[in-house]
């Protein structure tokens, strides 16, 4: 479901229970749950029974996020792995003695898998 909405899915609690085999219901506490984590917000929708979900962030430097699926070869998802790599490597280290002033522990994920092309 979260691969979905950070893929530009706009998805109702209803159609997410189903991608993940939930009630509704408990979907709906989940989506609450990611919402106060500001990592989904409601779509502005004209019917208000309907009340869809959407990703909180597009990929930008506000957000901190970025999403979505690339059509990537073999050699091509290696080399992004190493570029993601290199970057991160850049950060490692810091520990809360010798990180700069004005840091924040930030949690930070990176995950590149092969994804079914529905």
């Amino acid at each position: 479901m979260i691969l979905e909405l950070y893929s530009g899915e706009v998805l109702t609690a209803s159609e997410a229970a189903e991608i993940c085999g939930l009630t509704p219901s408990a979907m709906s506490y989940h989506l609450r749950a990611l919402q106060k984590a500001g990592m989904v917000e409601r779509e502005e929708s004209a019917d208000r029974r309907e009340r869809p979900w959407r990703a909180a962030a597009e990929g930008d430097a506000r957000g901190g996020l970025s999403r979505g699926r690339l059509w990537v070869a073999e050699d091509e998802a290696r080399e992004l792995a190493e570029e993601v790599l290199r970057l991160w490597d850049r950060y490692q280290g810091r520990t809360r003695a010798s990180h700069p002033e004005g840091a924040t522990l930030r949690d930070v994920f990176s995950i590149i898998l092969p994804a079914e092309d529905r």
